[in-house]
């Protein structure tokens, strides 16, 4: 049965929306859309009919030009697939209002009753609130229900109630609360959805017992630093605020946090220490303005669901961490920028659901994504495994080079010694091209040479024979032990 609670969510999940486009608008944005496919086909015949400029590679050239003129078609498409996006969000919220106004018993005109239990703050009301908090103070109770009471403010010596472990204030109209809340040092479960609040008191972080908070459908355009101190969160829903950014410190105490619902804001971006989040299950961040994933997402071992869609023009790329994900199962994407997915998305074994529509997608192909998650896996892992085996063959071909071009004049040909030497050569420059190029430097040949060992001109003539062969920057001057000799 829907409540007043569950109908005031929803009326402001609607008003967190925006204005619904209207019937013209979402009319004009499928026909340009239908228009935009018809001169993307057209374009496409006119392609397969042309034929390459001279000396360029036809199916190359081809292949270039239709990711071009695809890629053009989705950016002029996307504008209206916003509106139109947005409306079927309106539609799918309204429906469900309706629904949950209708199935309000006794309302027969629930719209009006709604208002009526939310706006009404008469002097019985008030008292019943009091007495209802007077009774918990005198009582020890655990659980306090004052949802939907009309309250305007919250008295502050409810803080007093020690024995609090479930306290549920939603549905009322609180724009702030008292710093006395850090009273309710066992409180575990705090309800404060849709209300009218704008701030959270420092104090909150000294719940150092709260399991679960629910603060979605308010105004709060920030949460205080001080929430990364309850340490005991598992369940946090921030969605439907104006957040427009997340405290630095937020993850970095909250390790046993298995659910963030930060959908519908306003946020840019997400702070590093998100990775810190290593219990977490679920991450909710749809609906935002979000340039891109810290690096530090890849942290996120136990992650299991993954939503970004709906950040629109903003989000352009995905971090090569993201591969590290290991139990990711579901990843939605839709409604962003991204051209491409990392290479690192092979090792995603564990995703059985990937959403990507409405993003100017070129690698992998629609056609490969359109397929399911288990085959763009498959897709990223097998091209990775391609290109690693093509460079292996390459530094195989370098490694057999001959290096026997390396062995200077003075070593004798035709006689044992120089045999010797000359595999010397050959043996000590296969290690330098295999292991020794990036450190072997003048730095190093110089504590070669400044060290009381004396070595054999021959073997610094062999060692400088090498540094000029792979450039050294700076030329090596002969030390004085090297002038003895």
């Amino acid at each position: 049965m829907a409540t007043v609670v569950s109908v005031v969510e929803r009326r402001a999940m609607l008003k967190a929306l925006g204005p619904r486009p209207g019937p013209d608008a979402v009319e004009k944005a499928r026909h340009a859309i239908k228009k935009i496919d018809e001169q993307m086909d057209e374009a496409l015949e006119a392609l397969s009919n042309a034929a390459a400029p001279a000396g360029v590679n036809a199916e190359e050239w081809r292949d270039a030009q239709e990711s071009d003129i695809r890629e053009t078609a989705e950016k002029e498409k996307f504008p209206f697939k916003s509106v139109i996006q947005l409306d079927e969000v309106h539609q799918l919220y309204e429906d469900e209002l309706k629904m949950e106004e209708l199935s309000l018993d006794g309302r027969s005109t629930p719209e009006n009753a709604t208002e009526r239990q939310i706006t009404e703050v008469d002097e019985g009301r008030e008292e019943e609130v009091a007495r209802l908090l007077q009774d918990a103070m005198a009582n020890n109770r655990t659980e306090l229900d004052l949802k939907s009471r009309g309250m305007v403010h919250v008295p502050e010596f409810f803080g007093r109630i020690k024995t609090l472990t479930v306290l549920d204030l939603s549905g009322n109209q609180l724009a702030s609360l008292p710093d006395a809340v850090a009273g309710l040092e066992n409180l575990q479960v705090l309800k404060l959805q849709s209300n009218q609040l704008k701030t959270l008191p420092d104090s909150l972080g000294l719940l150092s017992k709260l399991q679960y908070l629910d603060i979605s459908a308010n105004l709060l355009k920030f949460l205080p630093e001080s929430i990364g101190r309850c340490s005991s969160l598992t369940f946090v829903d921030a969605n439907f605020n104006q957040l427009e950014y997340i405290p630095t410190n937020f993850g970095l105490l909250l390790k046993s946090l298995e659910t963030l619902h930060l959908h519908m804001n306003n946020l840019v971006g997400l702070p590093s220490s998100i990775g810190e989040l290593t219990a977490l299950k679920y991450l909710d961040v749809h609906f935002n303005k979000l340039k891109g994933l810290p690096s530090t997402v890849g942290n996120l071992r136990n992650l299991e669901y993954l939503d970004c869609s709906s950040n629109f023009n903003d989000l352009c790329f995905l971090p090569d961490s993201i591969g590290d994900l290991v139990s990711l199962t579901h990843l939605y994407l839709s409604y962003n920028q991204i051209k491409e997915l990392p290479d690192s998305f092979g090792r995603l074994e564990k995703l059985v659901d990937l959403k990507m529509d409405g993003n100017p997608l070129l690698y992998p192909p629609m056609s490969v994504v359109e397929k399911g998650a288990k085959e763009v896996v498959e897709f990223m892992r097998e091209e990775v495994k391609a290109r690693i085996e093509a460079a292996e063959r390459e530094a195989q071909a370098v490694e057999s080079k001959d290096h026997s071009t390396w062995v200077p004049g003075w070593v004798p040909g035709g006689t044992w010694v120089g045999e010797w030497i000359g595999s010397v050569y050959t043996n000590v420059g296969t290690t330098l091209e295999r292991r020794m190029r990036r450190w072997f430097s003048r730095p190093i040949a110089s504590v070669i040479f400044q060290t009381e060992t004396v070595w054999p001109v021959k073997v610094r003539e062999i060692i400088k024979t090498l540094l000029c062969h792979y450039k050294v920057d700076q030329p090596m001057q002969d030390s004085p032990e090297e002038k003895r000799f």
